[in-house]
């Protein structure tokens, strides 16, 4: 009930969350995820460290959303903090290497490999939002791949060298 929930609690009709995954914790569990990318070197962010940038952002988000989420839709909520320049905060961190562990465990993957996998999907996403907001969307629309498509180990386990001693 919107009435019940904290000042900061957002209980607009349009507040959603940006993802919803369910079995990430446990089993039957709903878990929802709000993403913020911050710029570092931003005038407002200038006088902060790491540490406190993503602490605030965590903040902020939790803030706004988890009340609602463990209330009203009865699942947990995370925030995924990330900066322009490549880092990410220790929630979305924890997050990462939960679901690189669930996929290396039922694919019969290398962790080291599936988690390098996801952090490299999850920048260049990063990159594309930041050049569409900067730029605008050009050409035609990115299509995403599957992950039953993806192969996680870059560098071939029976590497042919016949190509170069010719």
């Amino acid at each position: 009930k919107p009435n019940e929930y904290s000042r900061k609690t957002t209980t607009d009709d349009g507040a959603r969350l940006d993802i919803s995954a369910c079995g990430l914790r446990s089993t039957f569990e709903r878990s929802y995820f709000d993403i913020r990318v911050t710029h570092p070197h931003a005038a407002s962010n200038v006088t902060l460290t790491l540490k406190q940038l993503y602490t605030r952002d965590e903040k902020e988000k939790k803030d706004k959303y988890e009340e609602r989420v463990i209330e009203s839709e009865k699942g947990s909520f995370s925030p995924m903090v990330f900066l322009t320049t490549g880092g990410t905060g220790p929630e979305a961190t924890a997050v990462l290497k939960r679901l690189a562990e669930m996929v290396a465990n039922k694919r019969s993957e290398k962790y080291s490999h599936v988690i390098t996998h996801i952090r490299t999907r999850v920048r260049f996403a990063i990159l594309r939002s930041i050049l569409i907001a900067i730029r605008g969307v050009r050409g035609s629309i990115y299509k995403e791949r599957t992950l039953g498509a993806s192969s996680f180990n870059l560098i071939p386990q029976h590497p042919h060298y016949d190509v170069y001693l010719t």
